[in-house]
């Protein structure tokens, strides 16, 4: 509560704290991790009442009628909490119905939606702490506040990292169809508005199939990648971006020996930094192989893409089709 002639203890506005884009999970006894909820990110600003700020800084108060009384499950207040918005269906984040809830425009039909399909704030950070700015503390004195002030309830759940075991934790997280984990260097500060390396974040791979139509050469020999083209409703082939291969040294020269065997094309249309582009060997798309990638670019190229292995499948059959799904409403929460 703000005491008239004195200054607020809490400031008007916190831009949140952002995230990189990290490779494969990994293990390592300086991070800890937690899921990657499929929602909105919030700060809530907690003193007598709620107020609710989304990544933009935009009041959020009135959107979820249902969140209003967080305050009253927080002690040390006042107080501002990190976390994400969500509503569940089936036991799983539905972000679909989130947006849908999000766009409601009138307090009448925003009550419907909050019986209806009730949102969830999940915390899994503490910003500020009876009035104390604790963005300084390391994340995991940060963490350990929050789990003694928060009580949880029908609104508000508690993330709980685990320490260290990333790759199996990642690999339950994948298995149960949620979006993502994320790692956090547990001495890291809180740095608002900044985007940094102390928070990764480790999305669930995407597959799909493509047709090679170049590939580098390792120094030591064997493929060091592969470059995929996807064929277009037209029919026409595009550059779809290059995956690493890291195979045993047998496997990789077979590889290549099936490469070298290609007669050699020009490049599809598409576009790679020129240093790469001067590697490669370029070939008639006769080869399909099976890809894992994170995301897409915003040229619509694969990202953090990896070479599974060759499949028998005609190269035609590997279209851009295959992208409308993996690209749709990517990077809506963080």
């Amino acid at each position: 509560m703000t005491t008239p002639g004195l200054p607020p203890l809490l400031p008007a506005a916190i831009p949140p704290m952002l995230a990189t884009l990290g490779g494969a999970p990994f293990d390592s006894p300086d991070f800890c991790f937690e899921v990657k909820w499929d929602g909105f990110r919030c700060l809530a600003f907690l003193e007598a009442s709620t107020r609710l700020q989304s990544r933009r800084l935009i009041d959020l108060t009135g959107r979820y009628p249902e969140l209003a009384d967080l305050h009253r499950a927080v002690r040390g207040q006042p107080a501002v909490l990190d976390g994400e918005i969500i509503v569940l269906s089936g036991g799983r984040p539905d972000f679909e119905t989130l947006l849908a809830r999000h766009q409601l425009a009138s307090r009448a039909r925003r009550r419907q939606a909050a019986l209806a399909h009730p949102a969830t704030y999940v915390a899994f950070d503490l910003l500020y702490w009876k009035g104390q700015n604790i963005m300084g503390y390391p994340l995991y004195r940060r963490q350990e506040l929050l789990s003694e002030t928060l009580s949880e309830g029908d609104h508000l759940v508690l993330s709980r990292p685990v320490r260290e075991s990333g790759t199996a934790y990642a690999q339950a997280v994948f298995a149960r169809g949620l979006e993502g984990v994320m790692a956090k260097r547990v001495e890291s500060p809180y740095l608002p508005g900044k985007r940094s390396r102390d928070w990764l974040k480790l999305k669930r791979p995407r597959g799909l199939s493509g047709a090679i139509v170049g590939y580098t050469e390792r120094a030591d020999g064997g493929v060091g990648s592969v470059v995929v083209g996807l064929y277009d409703p037209e029919g026409r082939l595009h550059l779809a971006g290059r995956a690493g291969v890291s195979l045993p040294q047998a496997e990789a020269n077979d590889l290549l020996e099936q490469l070298t065997s290609l007669p050699q094309a020009a490049p599809p249309p598409g576009s790679l930094p020129a240093g790469l582009a001067r590697k490669i060997h370029w070939v008639e798309p006769r080869l399909v192989c099976r890809l894992e990638y994170l995301e897409l670019t915003s040229a619509g190229h694969l990202r953090h893409a990896v070479f599974r292995g060759l499949v028998p499948r005609e190269p035609r059959s590997c279209t851009t089709a295959q992208l409308g799904e993996a690209g749709r409403l990517e990077g809506r929460s963080e």
